[in-house]
């Protein structure tokens, strides 16, 4: 109840900030739109100020406050007229804030930016990683699902799918969980394993701060399952960089960039399908290794952190010299 209270007091803090420094360009990074932002609330602030060009970049659905919808409203209103322009990582990410709010009601300077994957690796506390590996090095193939540890990402599903499996199939498998997740998330996963006995072929390995790319890389599998909306999806893209394989659901802005050539898409929560795709990835490792070279090649012509730093300067040179038709 005290949210919309807190965001007033988030563009004050924010205009003291601001107001000790001279920029041309603002831009406002947020990671999922709604609510009561901070980042939202600093682009009032920015206009408070008369920064010259104030954007908003939007990397996630729209999250519905629990209370002040009213209030939220006439924010959308004041950011809508306040942004000089509106930046969405996925065709997806605009369609969704397209439905739920009116931001882009009127507003002729909207644009979609794919995200990019850095080309260039870092061997950044990759030992880390090679540790684990060496540890828990007894099983044929390593599958990786590399996110937060949480009930949209699907880790029971993988769980309830891997117990199906006959255990001469389970015996040449290893699935890690790398990333971090609340302690209720770790147990009700964990209690799972426990549940059908699979402890010896799960390994969780928490946050690794290495390069993502090179951490999948050391995979013979990524899997992404998760649930419902997926803003980007930047771990399959980084996948098919490192040549890993991927099989992911078909949430979101996924299908922008992965298709049945390039990867292998399901349905959300398909527990089953997840079972046989396990089988045919062991069986069938020539097709979907095929499956990984052709996503290297799509994502380096089209999704690279090059192409993507390219266009929002293309974007934001066209708003400084005034040609607002050619966005």
């Amino acid at each position: 109840l005290l949210k919309p209270f807190f965001f007033i007091i988030s563009i004050w803090q924010s205009y003291n900030i601001l107001k000790n420094f001279k920029f041309d360009i603002f831009l406002s990074l947020c990671g999922g739109y709604g609510g009561f932002r901070t980042d939202m609330a600093a682009l009032l602030s920015a206009k408070f100020l008369n920064y010259p060009v104030r954007s908003i970049s939007i990397h996630h659905c729209y999250g519905k406050p629990l209370f002040g919808e009213i209030f939220l409203k006439f924010i959308n209103f004041l950011i809508s007229k306040f942004s000089t322009s509106i930046l969405f990582n996925s065709n997806s990410v605009k369609n969704n804030i397209n439905r739920n709010t009116s931001l882009l009601k009127n507003h002729k300077k909207a644009e979609v930016i794919h995200l990019g994957v850095n080309e260039k690796r870092s061997d950044k506390n990759i030992y880390i990683l090679k540790e684990i590996l060496k540890r828990n090095n007894s099983n044929e193939f390593k599958i990786c699902m590399l996110s937060r540890i949480e009930e949209n990402k699907g880790h029971l599903d993988l769980i309830h799918a891997f117990h199906k499996l006959e255990d001469k199939i389970k015996n040449k498998l290893t699935i890690f969980f790398v990333g971090e997740g609340n302690i209720n998330e770790l147990n009700k996963i964990k209690s799972a394993i426990n549940k059908y006995n699979l402890n010896k072929f799960f390994i969780f390995t928490g946050y690794i701060n290495a390069d993502s790319i090179n951490i999948i890389s050391h995979f013979d599998l990524f899997m992404s399952l998760t649930k419902s909306f997926e803003g980007f999806g930047l771990s399959c893209a980084e996948a098919l960089m490192a040549n890993t394989p991927v099989l992911s659901t078909d949430v979101g802005a996924v299908t922008e960039f992965l298709n049945n050539d390039n990867a292998v898409l399901i349905e959300p929560g398909n527990i089953n399908l997840i079972k046989e795709l396990l089988i045919d990835f062991i069986n069938n490792q020539n097709k979907w290794k095929e499956k990984a070279k052709i996503g290297k090649i799509d994502v380096v012509e089209n999704f690279t952190s090059e192409i993507m730093s390219k266009k929002i300067y293309n974007h934001f040179s066209k708003i400084i010299n005034n040609d607002s038709t050619s966005i």
